[in-house]
């Protein structure tokens, strides 16, 4: 492995061209880089980019100029840099502030394959500085001090600025162990000392320790200079040093020992021992009579300190006629590889103590209690439900979002109709056993979830006469109540307070909550929304964003990770959580840097419709909320109606105004310029009418979509050409790209929203400057108006009537879209369902094979499915077709259509074996008819309507 020092003088100029980030070495150190932090971020943007790893000192200070400049490249003498093609792992200590707030330090742990390589980068003071020694013997004894706390291979690389064998620190490197790479190399080859600063010094150095002593093989100095300094490198051979090397520990010394010299003197020594020492020296064996002689002293102390204290002296104190050998590591052992790519931080995933955290342990506990057969009060517990209910009482998919939509909506109604509710928060941290029925003791309400509880009652009296049985409860059947940590809370602040007081006097030591936190979100108890827990979870969020940002992935890649991971942390409970406008624009600018940085010049709304895919907070808001609310209505729908005539009586979907989850999804709908009634019906802006808890998900998401598109319509008034909904959907960019290179470049610049940048170049291939078409200076404006390869778009109509418009509505105009797109989308509503035969009266178990499958599966929008049922006949090589079509509806996927061919099956033929090759048709199907439709757990389902039949 190479190691690479140099002077750059200006890191920012080595990144605009290219040498940061060269492959002349493994691991390369920049001194004197005059980073700011704005040259840091884009030094990091380049290394990952590059596949490499960077390591970045305290960022400089902005230089001043005497014009009074602010230039955000340029900054002080100072810095340092690391950029290696190998892992990188932060040292296990960190450096005394007033060193690391200098910015002339860096330093970083190196994993190799072989061992860990502690690599320190030093710019030092130079002769400019009055007390330059003073300060240099400070930055040399912090890195001595930080490379002798882990037992490794060390480097200590930079430019210097200094003489150093003539400070009085290098006596004591030396000491140490550590030497010089150029001296060693000059008494190995026998030439000079190479100088490195104008061939005048020698100001650059590569110092290594001990341990990277013995792996050292050559050092040089480059050629050319690369600023008014040359490059130093090192090449080492880490293979070569030995894993494990034998140490001797010395015995215990006799002074440690509680005896004194008169005991020791007359110590008795055991007879057999002196026996054994006379014989080996009338044998004249020097080694036996050493080893007889030793075993004879430590037996003597021994039995006195026995006989004194009744101890004998510890196993280290024996051994002195012999040498035992221990085996010790030579160096920090590197990670161990993972069973996912090389060398990750967490080390070897495949260990026996996460096997068994994996694999848990309540399998076996519970296969073991249940084997015994004796009764207990946990079988019985688990038994009555089944017993008195059965799946009724089990809530489908263990979702914490049920106890929260119960809650909350009693809370909004509490509110809209301004009546008193109150309740208790309660903390459990431990439940020794379980208990039967709560509610029959309580007579209160109680909602749990794990270790959140809640309880809710109107009555005062009722609700502290519940808290006092509670703890009763808790303490005897060993639960740990934390009082401490519970709270009362209520829809007015007049009655909790007098709560409060209540259980204050009654001996209750419990605090107050408005808005409490719990199960993940803020519950809303008073007339404003808290927002907390909502700005915490967009401050990670935001995190999250900017390293992602600077990953070398692809914009599809960012996009799904944003989609799929960032945006489920950050709204989670977004169905109680009021999102202004403004903090969603907030939030979906965020999105749109982190995917596309400043590749985009169109309206910033607009990025997830040209783009292709889709990040819009907006849209993803909208369908928790709908889920939330169907979920809510299959566990009480009367309460989810109330509401929803409660909140549109009261006028409370407005800003501010807002009291539950009902309240913040029709605020939403109101935005989009839905007309909302009492009895819950809407009515869209593109026409659609329907009742919204009568509607299903994807119906949901496609009314959503399409008011969305018209909302954001009144901001592209300007633009003429773009009056209409399919002129700039997201339909548009899914049409096929042009064949010519030329063409589909300045294309996709029309769907990123590109303005016509000035002197922009290069968007056919980078390599070139020039059309390769006509030669002349390739620009977007050329490619448009007067490159020969783009005559096939000035040949057609539209350019006539778009020609003498702004360049920006050229653009729009020209852009692409998907021709009878609305034309398909009606035959598809029009494709007729397949005739039900009647049941065939054959008493035998018919065999039935089904499949469905999809044109274009990649595409949602132009997708096409198919299904198709066949019946195998005994001793027939052929299968009977029974029926096959295309899958009616909008929504065309493979499920869908998996589906609807298993259940024209189920309405052929009562009894019947179905072979189906979808796993997930398979699970659903037998669900249904192991439990029935239960709509709680298929409300939010995309085919919700397949699954009713």
């Amino acid at each position: 492995m190479t190691f690479s020092a140099i002077n750059v003088q200006s890191l920012n100029a080595f990144v605009d061209d290219g040498r940061a980030i060269g492959d002349n070495a493994d691991v390369l150190i920049y001194t004197e880089t005059a980073a700011t932090t704005f040259v840091q971020q884009k030094m990091t943007k380049a290394a990952r980019k590059a596949g490499k790893h960077v390591c970045l000192s305290h960022p400089v200070d902005k230089r001043t100029f005497k014009d009074h400049r602010d230039c955000i490249t340029k900054g002080q003498s100072q810095g340092a840099a690391i950029v290696s093609s190998a892992p990188l792992r932060s040292s296990s200590t960190e450096w005394p502030q007033d060193i690391w707030k200098t910015a002339r330090v860096v330093d970083t742990m190196v994993v190799t394959e072989f061992v860990v390589v502690m690599v320190i980068a030093i710019y030092g003071y130079h002769r400019g500085f009055p007390d330059a020694a003073t300060k240099n013997e400070e930055l040399f004894r912090a890195a001595v001090h930080k490379a002798s706390v882990v037992r490794c291979p060390a480097l200590m690389l930079g430019d210097l600025n200094c003489d150093l064998q003539s400070l009085a620190v290098w006596d004591a490197m030396v000491q140490e162990g550590w030497s010089d790479a150029a001296m060693i190399q000059s008494q190995m080859d026998g030439k000079p000392m190479a100088n490195t600063f104008q061939e005048t010094s020698r100001l650059d150095y590569i110092l290594m320790n001990n341990l990277a002593r013995m792996a050292f093989q050559g050092f040089g100095v480059s050629e050319q200079n690369e600023s008014d300094h040359r490059a130093v490198y090192a090449s080492f051979a880490w293979d070569s040093i030995p894993k494990h090397i034998w140490t001797y520990k010395s015995p215990m010394d006799t002074s440690k020992l509680d005896l004194t010299a008169m005991e020791l003197q007359e110590a008795y020594v055991p007879a057999a021992c002196l026996a054994e020492l006379d014989q080996a020296i009338q044998h004249k064996d020097i080694e036996e009579a050493w080893t007889k002689f030793c075993k004879a002293y430590e037996q003597g102390v021994s039995f006195s300190l026995q006989r004194k204290n009744g101890t004998k002296p510890d196993t280290n104190f024996f051994g002195r006629g012999t040498m035992v050998l221990h085996k010790q590591t030579t160096s920090q052992e590197p990670c161990r590889r993972a069973r996912i790519g090389d060398f990750q931080p967490s080390g070897d995933e495949n260990t026996r103590r996460i096997q068994l955290t994996t694999r848990g342990t309540k399998p076996w506990l519970w296969t073991l209690l249940y084997k015994r057969g004796d009764p207990f009060a946990l079988q019985q517990g688990l038994a009555d439900p089944f017993v008195n209910g059965g799946s009724k009482n089990i809530v489908t998919g263990k979702s914490a979002g049920d106890m929260v939509s119960v809650v909350q909506g009693q809370l909004e109604q509490a509110l809209l109709q301004e009546q008193q509710l109150m309740g208790f928060l309660l903390v459990a941290k431990h439940m020794g056993r379980r208990y039967d029925r709560p509610r029959e003791y309580l007579k209160v309400v109680l909602y749990t979830y794990v270790d959140d509880w809640i309880m809710l009652s109107r009555n005062m009296e009722q609700l502290k006469d519940a808290m006092h049985t509670m703890e009763k409860l808790a303490n005897k059947f060993g639960l740990l109540l934390s009082t401490a940590k519970s709270a009362v809370f209520a829809t007015n602040n007049k009655i909790t307070r007098q709560l409060h007081a209540m259980m204050m006097s009654s001996g209750i030591n419990i605090g107050v909550c408005v808005n409490f936190a719990g199960l993940g979100i803020s519950f809303q108890t008073a007339k404003a929304a808290s927002t907390t827990t909502r700005n915490s979870r967009w401050d990670k969020a935001r995190k999250l964003m900017e390293r992602l940002q600077y990953m070398p992935w692809t914009q599809q890649r960012k996009t799904d990770i944003i989609s799929r991971a960032i945006l489920p942390l950050l709204f989670y409970g977004v169905e109680n959580v009021v999102t202004g406008k403004d903090f969603l624009r907030e939030v979906r600018s965020k999105c749109n840097h982190t995917v596309w940085g400043k590749q985009q010049y169109h309206l910033h709304f607009l990025t997830p419709l040209f783009s292709g895919t889709i990040y819009e907070p907006f849209l993803y808001i909208a369908d928790k909320r709908f889920k939330a609310m169907l979920r809510a209505v299959s566990l009480d729908s009367d309460m989810v109606k109330t509401n929803w005539r409660l909140s549109l009586e009261k006028m409370a979907y407005f800003k501010r105004k807002t009291r539950g989850p009902m309240s913040i999804l029709q605020n939403q709908l109101n935005d989009m310029g839905w007309e909302m009634e009492v009895d819950g019906k809407c009515n869209s802006p593109t026409g659609h009418s329907f009742y919204i808890w009568d509607i299903s998900v994807p119906q949901f998401k496609q009314v959503v979509m399409e008011s969305w598109e018209k909302s954001l319509l009144q901001h592209l008034n300007i633009k003429v050409n773009l009056e209409d909904l399919q002129s700039f959907s997201i339909q548009r960019t899914r049409a096929d790209a042009y064949p010519d290179p030329m063409i589909q470049g300045f294309m996709r610049k029309v769907k990123l929203g590109g303005l016509f940048p000035n002197h922009r170049l290069h968007h056919v291939t980078k390599g070139e400057t020039t059309c390769s078409y006509c030669g002349v200076r390739d620009t977007l404006e050329h490619r448009v108006f007067s490159c020969p390869a783009t005559e096939e778009v000035r040949a057609t109509d539209k350019w006539d009537l778009l020609k003498d418009q702004p360049k920006h509505l050229l653009l729009g105009g020209l852009s692409p879209q998907l021709p009878l797109m609305e034309q398909y989308s009606q035959m598809l509503q029009t494709v007729p369902e397949p005739q039900t035969l009647p049941l065939m009266d054959d008493d035998d178990v018919a065999e039935f094979f089904t499949d469905g499958s999809a044109i274009d599966s990649s595409n949602a929008i132009t997708r096409l499915c198919s299904w198709s049922v066949t019946q195998a006949k005994y001793m027939d090589r052929q299968n009977k077709l029974i029926s096959s079509g295309i899958l009616p509806g909008k929504l065309q996927t493979v499920f869908r259509a998996e589906l609807f061919a298993v259940i024209v099956v189920l309405a052929l033929q009562k009894k019947s074996k179905i072979y189906c090759d979808n796993a997930a048709v398979v699970r659903d199907i037998q669900h249904l008819q192991q439990y029935g439709y239960q709509d709680l757990k298929w409300s939010t389902h995309a085919d919700k309507d397949l699954m009713k039949t």
